[in-house]
């Protein structure tokens, strides 16, 4: 496998990148990606950049329309990440070669609803404190201090 082919488009307002790789022959891949998911024959991957807050509730169809306005034919893998991805680092080694794009300004889970990062990680500390709260104030029971 190649370098990517990095390719760049405008939409909503702003220059976004994308990295390409197209297989000379098919590659058998496993994938989890919204476009081209699960086992199977590929062609190209397809990694694209969204602007941050990116909020189409169709993620497979938008990377079905970037595939077709590049005329990939034939199965493939698209993926879509807020990160810029002519940063992409690749990596060769015993025959296998990995390809990584690492956005860690905003880490959240990939199908956390805007903002729920925020609170889930509130809602965990909150938790957090209310229980050792709790166990203190059971141990203050255990020693015969009946307050709270």
């Amino acid at each position: 496998m190649d370098e990517p082919e990095l390719l760049s488009r405008h939409e909503d307002g702003a220059e976004l990148a994308m990295a390409l790789w197209r297989f000379g022959s098919p590659l058998l891949a496993l994938s989890s990606a919204p476009y081209g998911g699960g086992w199977g024959e590929r062609r190209w991957v397809l990694a694209a950049q969204v602007a941050g807050g990116y909020s189409r509730p169709d993620p497979a169809d938008h990377l079905a329309e970037l595939a077709r306005g590049l005329d990939l034919d034939g199965p493939g893998i698209g993926m879509l990440t807020a990160v810029d991805v002519r940063l992409v680092s690749t990596c060769r080694e015993d025959g296998v070669m990995a390809a990584a794009t690492v956005g860690i300004s905003h880490p959240t889970w990939a199908a956390a609803e805007t903002g729920t990062a925020e609170a889930r990680a509130a809602e965990k500390r909150r938790r957090h404190q209310a229980r050792r709260v709790s166990l203190g104030r059971m141990g203050r029971l255990r020693k015969g201090n009946g307050s709270l």
